[in-house]
């Protein structure tokens, strides 16, 4: 008799167990529909937003000063070829000259906008100190 109870509280509490710890795994977050999950297409998204980003970085011996001076150079003369004005900003974010150019490109038509994208990535392919990114969130206006 006393192995009996022994036996059916053991399963009982295996039960609770096995139960609490199959609820407690479940995910609580709702499910995103496919509404949620598109941006949305308004004015605060859309000034948010950043054409081109040239993130010049370091790897423990400060940022490459040179390409600095490239990018310059190719902005003046991208805008005197293309009689456009490239309006970028920039973001120092780090403590060894880490800076991010941001450029909207807003008064580009695209196929200047490709123009420009395509010279820059040209103009530091293989530079391991140059990150590029398209279509970026302004992760500093947020």
């Amino acid at each position: 008799m006393m192995k009996t109870c022994y036996s059916i509280v053991l399963k009982s509490l295996f039960i609770i167990f096995f139960v609490s710890i199959s609820i407690s795994c479940k995910n609580r977050k709702p499910k995103a529909t496919a509404i949620e999950a598109t941006p949305q297409n308004d004015a605060k998204t859309d000034s948010l937003q950043i054409r081109l980003v040239i993130a010049f970085i370091s790897i423990g011996e400060g940022t490459d000063q040179e390409a600095i001076g490239k990018l310059n150079t190719y902005v003046d003369e991208f805008n005197r070829d293309h009689q456009v004005k490239a309006i970028n900003y920039q973001m120092p974010w780090g403590r060894e000259g880490e800076v991010d150019n941001c450029f909207k490109l807003e008064n580009f038509t695209p196929d200047e906008q490709d123009k420009f994208i395509t010279g820059v990535r040209e103009l530091f392919k293989g530079n391991k100190l140059v990150q590029i990114q398209e279509n970026q969130p302004d992760r500093f206006k947020q």
